[in-house]
């Protein structure tokens, strides 16, 4: 019940991080979308976003360097002048571009766990209350449902207002609220 969906749970109902991470694999098994937990299509994409900032960030330090240097001194020289940042350093262009990468890596990495939480938090909801999210979007809600079924195939018809947890006599039919679904018990 490790996983990163408990922290939606969390958030979302207010349980414990044991409690939301069993509920969310309640959730995942209950609406057939256990390939969803194994499917990291927005972790790679959201890795490729980290990588392409550590790489952007990275060339820029390596202009920045050059054109602090070049305005220190304003010479002819056919030869590039000594790192007035980094001072007489074998590399310096592979130093400014490493270090620009990890601090470009670093800072992006964080944009980009914010909003695979975000990614997360909306399939959370989704999962848990389809009809909320229709109502409110109903544009995006039919695009991911036509998306969603055309990858997985059925995984759109297990809706059927029961709530499952691993106590067999915990189901309850009926439109439930979202806190308690699945076997998490809001506080």
């Amino acid at each position: 019940y490790f996983n990163q969906w408990s922290y939606c749970f969390v958030g979302i109902n207010g349980t414990s991080y044991l409690e939301s991470g069993k509920a969310a694999v309640n959730l995942f098994k209950h609406r057939g979308w256990t390939a969803l937990i194994t499917d990291r299509l927005v972790s790679l994409v959201l890795a490729f976003g980290i990588f392409e900032g550590g790489v952007v960030t990275g060339l820029v330090a390596v202009a920045m360097e050059r054109l602090v240097t070049w305005s220190t001194y304003p010479t002819d020289q056919a030869d590039l002048p000594e790192s007035y940042v980094l001072g007489p350093l074998c590399n310096v262009p592979m130093a400014c571009f490493i270090f620009g990468f990890l601090i470009g890596s670093v800072v992006s990495g964080i944009m980009m766990n914010i909003v695979h939480g975000a990614v997360n938090t909306l399939i959370i909801c989704w999962a848990e209350s389809p009809e909320t999210f229709t109502d409110n979007h109903k544009y995006w809600a039919d695009r991911m449902t036509s998306v969603w079924s055309s990858a997985f195939p059925g995984s759109q018809d297990r809706n059927d207002g029961h709530v499952f947890s691993d106590d067999s006599t915990h189901t309850t039919s009926g439109n439930t609220s979202s806190s308690g679904r699945y076997g998490a018990i809001g506080t």
